[in-house]
């Protein structure tokens, strides 16, 4: 296990440096533009002090990292950091450690944060901060920056993060990488990731997992275009679908046996789509439904070497760079390999999966499915990234307008019915908002209607139920029409029922980001 770790870690690394990107400007579609209504509790980078230009000429570095500064670590403290649109020049790292809850929101593809610093360095340092939002952000390492965000934690254990409708540019090590140098005594994990919406071009990779405790890392509807490695996972595991890549230099996917699952994806030009080396652990690798056009590497698109078993299926291969095989067990007599598949297609081929030295492939039979059991359609063309989202639109705040207090001691039961009524009277994405804080509820509060959002700025937003210890809810959900709970925690005993959900018909709800069974301390 030591040599292929090694190995493998060895090869990626020269297959990064082999790869480094050349500046260029982004193509193909792009992240969303985001119109937000800033909230009471966010920190404007350019009100403070000193205050961001964002004009891309003046060195935004000291109020950028002002900014970063100001977020606290309790409730009711600063938790939003926001970059209106703009251009943020900076020349040395950013930094945020220790902070749990919050994060740092821009507008998309109009907020653009670019390197004018040394050659090889990283943008921005997360050192501890866990449950943070990444929204909205473009990076651009101008071909200079070594990373753009660093998930190289020494303090807190990082967990439920999210990147999204971010876009990294312009990386010669990696736009975001996990787990550097995260071994004893002081290294941290950094898991359970969610990259959503993101897209990563022209870096040597797009995100890179190091080590083995970063594990359950999510892509979501994620674009890769000319990069070095896609994914490049040597240690941890993910979970990719709706994943688009174009042509990738050496790779789409670096995987370790660590049960990564990859489907839905979508690949055209690149050298090959998926590689992993040999390693003892038998959990493999899924592979289900994707497509690969034009493929470069003449031994295969698919080379795994793991003892498995690899699970492959309802994947199409098309335009092949030779005859051989688009899957090939590569472990070169390591030791037996294990392959379940079934109804892979390639045309122009002597075979669809080639079995390798000391490989053993089960194929299964097509099933008969119906309508509702076919895989998705797509082609190699297909491509994922949303160039519009829908984001909450007039903001009703529960402190500001309606007299909560959020101080954990004032019954805010009426103030935050009174904001949801605005909310609903509102519709066309409103949202009832409790800035960070405690909220004590003496009574249900009761969500109905359509179209509106009741949300916080994070796990330290909480509700807590202050009325009988045998009651509750502490929410009450009734025929909901895309009505979003989000951001919030709920605290009460283990007896209340935090939310209820009743319907006489069709309901349609979205629970993002909250948090229920006590609290987050």
């Amino acid at each position: 296990m030591k040599y292929f770790c090694w190995l493998t870690l060895f090869l990626a690394g020269c297959a990064l440096r082999a790869a480094g990107p050349e500046v260029a400007a982004p193509t193909g579609p792009q992240i969303p533009e985001l119109t937000w209504e800033a909230r009471s509790d966010w920190v404007n980078v350019k009100t403070v002090t000193p205050a961001a230009v964002g004009d891309g000429v003046a060195d935004d570095t000291a109020a950028l990292q002002a900014a970063l500064d100001k977020i606290g670590e309790r409730p009711g403290d600063t938790k939003i950091v926001y970059l209106p649109p703009g251009t943020y020049r900076i020349t040395k790292t950013l930094t945020l450690t220790k902070r749990q809850g919050g994060g740092v929101i821009g507008c998309g593809r109009t907020t653009r944060i670019v390197w004018d610093g040394a050659a090889g360095e990283r943008m921005m340092w997360s050192d501890g901060a866990g449950r943070q939002r990444w929204i909205g952000l473009t990076w651009d390492g101008a071909g200079q920056a070594g990373l753009g965000v660093d998930h190289d934690s020494h303090t807190y254990y990082e967990t439920r993060v999210r990147h999204e409708d971010e876009a990294f540019l312009n990386f010669t090590v990696s736009g975001i990488r996990v787990g550097h140098n995260q071994g004893p005594p002081t290294g941290v994990a950094s898991a359970e990731m969610m990259y959503w919406n993101c897209l990563f071009e022209n870096c040597a990779a797009g995100v890179s997992f190091l080590s083995w405790n970063d594990y359950d890392n999510s892509f979501d509807g994620c674009e890769f275009r000319h990069c070095g490695v896609g994914i490049n996972c040597v240690a941890g595991n993910f979970y990719a679908r709706d994943c688009h890549f174009v042509s990738s230099k050496t790779v789409d996917f670096v995987v370790c046996p660590h049960s990564n699952s990859i489907r839905d994806c979508t690949s055209v030009g690149s050298a090959r789509f998926v590689t992993g080396g040999p390693g003892g652990a038998t959990a493999g690798l899924t592979v289900e439904n994707c497509r690969g056009d034009s493929w470069t590497a003449p031994d295969g698109a698919i080379t795994p070497a793991f003892r498995g078993p690899d699970l492959i299926f309802d994947n199409v291969f098309s335009h092949p760079p030779s005859k051989n095989a688009p899957i090939k067990l590569a472990n070169g007599g390591y030791e037996e390999q294990v392959a379940v598949v079934c109804n892979n297609r390639c045309e122009g081929v002597t075979q669809v999966v080639d079995a390798g030295v000391k490989g053993r492939v089960t194929e299964v039979p097509v099933p008969e499915r119906d309508a509702t059991m076919q895989p998705v359609e797509l082609t190699a063309q297909t491509s994922f990234l949303r160039s519009t989202v829908a984001i909450p639109g007039k903001v009703f705040d529960a402190q500001r307008d309606f007299g909560a207090k959020g101080d954990g001691k004032t019954d805010d039961t009426a103030a935050l019915q009174a904001a949801i009524a605005a909310a609903r009277q509102a519709g066309k994405g409103a949202i009832a908002y409790l800035p960070s804080g405690r909220y004590l509820v003496n009574r249900t509060l009761n969500l109905t209607g359509a179209d509106y959002y009741l949300g916080g700025c994070g796990i330290q937003t909480e509700l807590d139920w202050g009325g009988p210890a045998d009651g509750g809810p502490v929410i009450s959900v009734q025929d909901p029409e895309y009505l979003t709970l989000e951001q919030l925690t709920l605290v009460a005993p283990a007896a209340v029922t935090k939310i209820r959900q009743t319907g006489t018909g069709a309901s349609r709800m979205i629970y993002d980001g909250v948090y229920v069974g006590g609290s987050w301390q």
